[in-house]
């Protein structure tokens, strides 16, 4: 296969991961709406105060991110593609999700919202 053909082929996968990536953004935001919305409803049922939720919702995000901090550095992968599997020296992927939580970790303690 030509160098050429070898660089479409990867320019049409990436385009395939970029709206891949796109779609499950709108997702995620989807969810975060209707999380927002359920938090509102349970507040309005069982009389709990919304920042007593928006508290303990980042306590267990800290907590999680700690838990996969903790098997990354035990030598496990916490990337999507090979979670689980044993880390044989640094992952790129899954850098990028700690550093990715470090920065939504950030902004939730400056009371910003997540991207």
């Amino acid at each position: 296969m030509k160098l050429n053909d070898r660089l479409h082929n990867m320019a049409n996968v990436l385009q395939l991961l970029q709206d891949e990536l796109a779609q499950i953004k709108l997702e995620a935001a989807v969810l975060e709406n209707e999380n927002d919305m359920l938090k509102n409803q349970i507040s309005v049922y069982s009389g709990v105060d919304i920042s007593q939720l928006v508290d303990n919702g980042s306590k267990i995000r800290l907590s999680s991110r700690e838990n996969l901090e903790k098997l990354y550095k035990e030598g496990f992968h916490i990337c999507h593609s090979l979670f689980g599997s044993f880390a044989e020296g640094e992952c790129l992927f899954c850098r990028g999700m700690l550093e990715q939580g470090a920065t939504d970790q950030e902004a939730l303690s400056q009371g910003q919202p997540e991207q």
